[in-house]
C-alpha cells in the first residue's frame, strides 16, 4: 500500500513538473507514429488531400484500416494514437452529412485509447476534443529556437490552411502561457497556508502579467486567421456527434451524443476560478460547461479540483479586508480574467454568431447564455 502510495506521488510530481515546463500543453508530443501504425501519420499529414477524394473513397480507406489494439505503448504514444485516430473519426462522419455510424477501425481503438488514459473516476470520451486538437498537436517549426508564437505549428490540421494553423497556434500559445501560473500556484498554496502576505501580493501580480500576455495573444486571433474561413471551412470539421453509433463498442451499444472540440474544454479558465475562488451559479449553461470540462485531461481535472477545495486567493484577501493594496491586487488579477472572458465572447460572436445568430458552438453551447452568465459570476468575485 506504501509502496503504490509512493507510486502515485511521484506520478502527480512529475506531471506537475512537465506542467511547470510545459503548462496545460502535452510535454513533446509525437510527430510521427512509428510501426504498426505509422500509416495512422501518413493519413492525418494528408488530411486535406483524402478529404478531397470524396467521403465515399475516404470511408473504404479508413474502413479498411486494421484493427489495431492500441492499448499497447506509453502514454505519450498513447495521446498521438489517440490524436491521429480522433482526426480520422470526425473526417469520417463529417464528410458525410447523413452519416451517423463510426466504423470500428476508428470506434474501437480510440475507446480503448480513452480507457487507457482515464483516471480512476476521471474517464476520458472516445471522441475528439480540445485535448487532440491542441494541447497533443503542437511543435516548434525550428527546434533550434525557443517556443514562440511564430515558432509553433500544429501537427495536424483539417485543411492545411494558414489560417486553421494560426487559429491552433492561438491556442496553443496561451496553453504555453500556464506554465508560469502553475510553477507560481505552488509557492502560492505555501504562503497562503502560512500567511506571508507580501508573497502572495507579489503572486497575484505576477498572475495578472500572465492573463495580460493570454489577452494579448486572444487579439492576434482576427489576423491569424479569418472569421470567414473559420465558420465554412474549419469549424464543420470540429463539430459535435449527434445520435451517432461507435461499431463495436458495447459501452456504446445504443447511439450517443458527444459534444465536439472545443475552447470550453480547456483547463485554463477553470483553474483561474479555483485559485481566484471564482464560483458560478447553477444553470443550464454551468451544467453544461460543466460536461465539457469532463473532456479536459484527468491529470487536469484533479490538479483544478484540488485547487478548488484548497483555501482560495479570494478567501485569504477577503479576511484582509482592511488591505486595500492587497484587495487592488485581486481585483486586477480577477479582471483580467474578466476581459479574457469579454474577449473570447467577442470571437465566439465574430466567428460564429455574425455568420448564423442562433447557432452553437462547436461544444454545442449557447454563446449569449454561457458568456453573459460567466461574466456576471466573475465580476460578482472583485472585493
Amino acid at each position: 500500500m506504501h509502496a503504490h502510495r509512493r507510486e502515485r506521488e511521484q506520478g502527480e510530481e512529475d506531471v506537475m513538473t512537465d506542467m511547470q515546463k510545459y503548462g496545460f500543453l502535452s510535454p513533446s508530443p509525437i510527430i510521427l507514429l512509428k510501426p504498426p501504425y505509422a500509416h495512422l501519420s501518413e493519413l492525418v499529414q494528408c488530411l486535406p488531400e483524402l478529404i478531397s477524394l470524396g467521403a465515399t473513397v475516404l470511408r473504404r480507406e479508413l474502413e479498411h484500416l486494421p484493427l489495431f489494439d492500441a492499448r499497447t505503448g506509453d502514454e505519450r504514444e498513447f495521446r498521438a494514437l489517440m490524436r491521429e485516430y480522433h482526426f480520422l473519426q470526425n473526417v469520417y462522419v463529417h464528410s458525410d452529412i447523413g452519416n451517423k455510424v463510426v466504423s470500428a477501425t476508428l470506434a474501437v481503438p480510440s475507446f480503448l485509447l480513452a480507457e487507457a488514459l482515464s483516471r480512476g473516476r476521471y474517464h476520458v470520451p472516445p471522441v475528439l476534443s480540445y485535448s487532440s486538437v491542441v494541447l497533443n498537436n503542437w511543435k516548434l517549426i525550428d527546434e533550434c529556437k525557443p517556443f514562440a508564437f511564430e515558432n509553433i505549428q500544429p501537427i495536424v490540421t483539417f485543411t492545411g490552411t494558414n489560417d486553421e494553423q494560426g487559429f491552433l497556434a492561438v491556442h496553443i500559445a496561451i496553453e504555453w502561457q500556464m506554465r508560469v501560473t502553475l510553477s507560481m500556484y505552488e509557492v502560492l498554496k505555501k504562503h497562503l497556508r502560512n500567511g506571508k502576505r507580501s508573497t502572495v501580493f507579489d503572486c497575484l501580480h505576477v498572475l495578472t502579467e500572465i492573463l495580460r500576455v493570454m489577452n494579448a495573444i486572444l487579439a492576434k486571433m482576427p489576423r491569424a486567421c479569418e472569421p470567414h474561413v473559420y465558420y465554412s471551412r474549419i469549424r464543420p470539421w470540429l463539430m459535435s456527434f449527434k445520435d451517432v453509433e461507435l461499431t463495436g463498442v458495447s459501452r456504446y451499444a445504443t447511439t450517443h451524443s458527444f459534444p465536439g472540440a472545443s475552447g470550453a474544454q480547456s483547463s485554463t479558465l477553470p483553474w483561474f476560478d479555483a485559485v481566484l475562488g471564482i464560483e458560478h451559479k447553477p444553470s443550464r449553461a454551468s451544467a453544461y460547461m460543466e460536461k465539457l470540462q469532463n473532456h479536459m485531461p484527468p491529470e487536469h481535472r484533479e490538479l483544478i479540483e484540488r485547487a478548488g477545495h484548497a483555501l482560495s486567493v479570494r478567501d485569504y484577501v477577503s479576511a484582509r479586508n482592511t488591505d486595500r493594496a492587497l484587495k487592488d491586487a485581486y481585483n486586477v488579477c480577477v479582471m483580467g480574467v474578466l476581459a479574457f472572458r469579454r474577449a473570447h465572447s467577442s470571437l465566439a460572436a465574430q466567428y460564429v454568431h455574425a455568420y448564423d445568430p442562433g447557432m452553437r458552438g462547436t461544444g454545442g453551447s449557447y454563446f449569449e447564455e454561457l458568456f453573459s452568465q460567466y461574466a456576471s459570476d466573475t465580476e460578482a468575485a472583485l472585493l
